[in-house]
């Protein structure tokens, strides 16, 4: 579950001991009382995400004939007629499962000990980040280092003045994401860059579409994290470009010059993709009494 790391010892001891996955679900069939088979989807019945469903079938010499088992007694064939009364038999569990399992996400998603982008932050810890130029070496290494240095500097205060994370809720991730509400105007996000760790994005909770979308999805949930992984996308090309392009204008602008226009561009194009999106979040209040 998505929120394992906000348990305490005991609760991630008991957790474990259910043996809840992937290779602990399906059918457990044993031959005269020998497992002989586990993880058996039984033609699908059992499918990828009922991972908490178990089954045991039992047979005996006498139904070797009828399951078609071979003489090492490991594979055996399962006739339809007997698959369908499985299938039947399954209706209640596999519902209850569905049941317990969307419960468990709603808990989860809507963990209040995490605070708004702290799942996002612990999963992706290790995430690469890179421009694509900057592995075929099609940019200018001097001047994208003091580049770097320059975003880095102004970024330096804009995660401290900005985020609402408190001291005692930090951890030792790097924060890629972080929400403020001491962001200005209607941009969708700030992007920043941290010298040692990378890009991160500060994202605006005064924007509608965080009021419409965002704040009505479990903190924990995977559509938070999508949305974060765009937002965060979007700061990590914003810096990259910052740092790493270059406009072919040398003869024209000096460096800070160039980076000065970039940096208009930049936020021309964040100006009407917030712009943009607060106009549909305006237009769209009704959308999630749609399902």
């Amino acid at each position: 579950m998505s929120s394992v790391s906000s348990l305490n010892e005991d609760d991630k001891k008991r957790l474990k001991s259910y043996k809840v996955g992937r290779g602990r679900k399906g059918a457990f069939i044993y031959r005269n009382g020998r497992l002989i088979s586990w993880g058996h989807s039984l033609d699908g019945i059992v499918g990828r995400d009922y991972l908490g469903l178990r089954v045991t079938i039992e047979f005996e010499t006498a139904h070797d004939e009828a399951l078609h088992v071979d003489v090492s007694k490991q594979n055996f064939v399962f006739p339809e007629s007997l698959l369908n009364i499985i299938q039947r038999l399954l209706e209640i569990p596999k519902t209850t499962h569905k049941e317990v399992f969307a419960k468990c996400k709603a808990i989860a998603d809507n963990d209040d000990k995490s605070p708004e982008g702290s799942k996002f932050n612990e999963r992706n810890e290790d995430l690469s980040e890179e421009d694509p130029d900057e592995i075929t070496g099609n940019i200018d290494v001097i001047k994208a280092k003091e580049r770097q240095k320059k975003i880095a500097s102004e970024s330096e205060s804009k995660k401290s003045e900005k985020s609402e994370t408190k001291d005692s809720e930090e951890s030792d991730v790097f924060q890629r994401i972080v929400y403020s509400s001491a962001i200005k105007g209607n941009k969708l996000w700030e992007a920043g860059l941290d010298i040692d760790h990378g890009s991160f994005s500060l994202v605006n909770k005064n924007h509608e579409f965080y009021h419409l979308i965002m704040a009505n999805l479990g903190s924990s949930s995977w559509e938070r994290q999508a949305l974060e992984a765009i937002i965060y996308s979007l700061a990590s090309a914003e810096t990259n470009t910052l740092k790493n392009a270059s406009l072919g204008l040398d003869d024209k602008l000096t460096s800070e010059q160039e980076l000065d226009l970039i940096k208009a561009i930049l936020e021309k194009f964040k100006k009407i993709f917030s712009h943009q999106l607060e106009n549909w979040s305006s237009s769209n209040q009704d959308i999630l009494k749609d399902d």
